[in-house]
């Protein structure tokens, strides 16, 4: 029985998959799991096959850990940099429980995605402001979203977690507004590690939340020089200006957290 835990920032590109170990076999997490967002090209421009990170990046590792089963799947909004890589996740890894966002309004994506969890067996939890679990090594609490309906970003599942002598928030695409209306909802958000929203998107990472949160590490997962320009120079003006260390998978590559009860470190992992 392992006594570490870890805590693993998948350099997954352009999109989002962080992966949660926690000790003695107390629970498998994974976050989002990557994808590919579609854009209209031109027919000489398209690959037979559409690279999946899922397929190529998360199953893989899942795998080489050791990992047969993820506990909890939780993927914090409909669009395809975040879930894309899900579909091969359920065909290859067993997933007790799938946990989405309350709302109305889902993406064609993840319809898809909740009908071949149903097939396969997994239990689907619809969550919102206030649901969460323990185990005996941390606690997790959603704080987001609080109503059903709105901009998708905004309606990213937000999970505060405390794990390995650290608090964290896992932010999905949470933009200004959506932060700084949880933000003013939530009493008690000083954290230890922001994984930044959005990708470090200047729509994102207000100075007010990140007065709120005070978090001395940002995480920011994006990928190497892409189209959207993330992440912006504001925001990592802001989080410079703050003293918080960053770090970023395009130049850090994966993003390792190993800790031991409360105390750990982290350490990158270039592909």
């Amino acid at each position: 029985m392992n006594p570490h835990g870890q805590i693993t920032f998948l350099d997954v590109g352009q999109g989002d998959s962080i992966f949660i170990r926690m000790p003695y076999n107390q629970g498998n997490y994974l976050i989002d799991t990557g994808g590919v967002m579609p854009f209209e090209k031109e027919k000489w421009q398209q690959r037979s096959s559409q690279y999946d990170p899922g397929k190529k990046i998360v199953v893989p590792f899942l795998k080489s850990e050791g990992v047969r089963t993820v506990d909890k799947l939780i993927l914090t909004h409909g669009d395809a940099d975040h879930i894309g890589g899900a579909v091969a996740l359920l065909e290859e890894i067993r997933v007790k429980q799938l946990i989405i966002p309350r709302v109305s309004d889902r993406s064609v994506l993840e319809e898809d995605i909740i009908q071949l969890a149903r097939k396969k067996g997994t239990d689907i939890y619809v969550a919102g402001l206030g649901t969460g679990w323990t185990t005996a090594g941390g606690e997790f609490m959603i704080l987001n979203p609080s109503v059903t309906v709105g901009e998708r970003n905004d309606q990213s599942i937000v999970l505060l977690a405390a794990i390995g002598g650290k608090k964290w928030l896992f932010t999905g695409d949470l933009g200004i507004e959506g932060e700084n209306s949880m933000a003013r909802k939530i009493k008690d958000i000083d954290i230890d590690v922001l994984k930044i929203g959005h990708h470090g998107s200047k729509y994102s990472s207000s100075e007010f939340f990140l007065e709120r949160t005070n978090a001395d590490f940002a995480v920011i997962s994006v990928g190497e020089n892409n189209r959207y320009g993330h992440p912006g120079e504001e925001v990592i003006k802001r989080l410079e200006e703050r003293g918080m260390q960053i770090f970023r998978t395009d130049e850090d590559g994966a993003i390792i957290y190993r800790f031991k009860d409360n105390s750990g470190t982290f350490t990158t992992h270039l592909p």
